[in-house]
């Protein structure tokens, strides 16, 4: 594990507490993270074409077989 040292002015800590302060971080350094792999993701997605792939049509039609009353109006 990495340690960083974060230094804060003395009155935010006193304004807003330590606790607040260090659950901030770890949830926008886990947003960080999910939006970092989330950008990978979507590199990946761009090598794909959904619409010339014969097993994706395939896919799609039986799902929409046996998915179709869900949508029927």
């Amino acid at each position: 594990m990495t340690e960083f040292k974060v230094q804060l002015d003395d009155q935010v800590v006193q304004a807003l507490g330590y606790k607040p302060i260090e659950q901030y971080l770890n949830k926008h350094i886990v947003r960080m993270i999910l939006k970092m792999s989330s950008q990978d993701l979507l590199k990946d997605l761009k090598e794909v074409d959904l619409e010339n792939d014969e097993q994706w049509k395939i896919a799609r039609e039986e799902a929409w077989k046996t998915q179709a009353h869900k949508y029927e109006l």
